[in-house]
């Protein structure tokens, strides 16, 4: 189990990056998610060909943005309606995302068309 201080792992590195190292740091049966990122790039730029990426970055900062994960998966439940049903072992039930509800007077259940809504930029 984690702590809330141990809500967020995010790491800077110059090693190569094992995405199943980090998902295992966190994964924990209580979680709900667990987000990562993984970069790529093209094969080409500008008509040359790309071999080998190396990375340089400004470490605070990094991980200054890299928090900014958090701030996305809020606002992506609070602004779609976002249902899961959960299974047990004497049934089942259908779960709405409480940050959402403002949404859900337009929209009133699982399995139906959902109406457009905005988004921000």
């Amino acid at each position: 189990m984690f702590t809330a201080e141990d809500k967020f792992y995010i790491e800077v590195t110059g090693d190569a990056l094992d995405v199943m190292k980090y998902i295992n740091h966190v994964a924990d049966p209580a979680a709900g998610a667990i987000s990562t990122f993984s970069g790529v790039t093209r094969n080409n730029f500008q008509g040359k060909s790309v071999i080998k990426l190396e990375y340089e970055a400004y470490t605070p900062m990094a991980l200054k943005k890299l928090e900014a994960v958090h701030w996305a998966i809020d606002e992506l439940k609070a602004s779609v309606p976002i249902w899961k049903k959960e299974f047990f072992e004497d049934g089942s039930t259908w779960k709405e995302n409480p940050e959402s509800r403002r949404l859900l007077q337009a929209h009133p259940g699982p399995g139906e068309a959902a109406p457009a809504v905005p988004c921000k930029r």
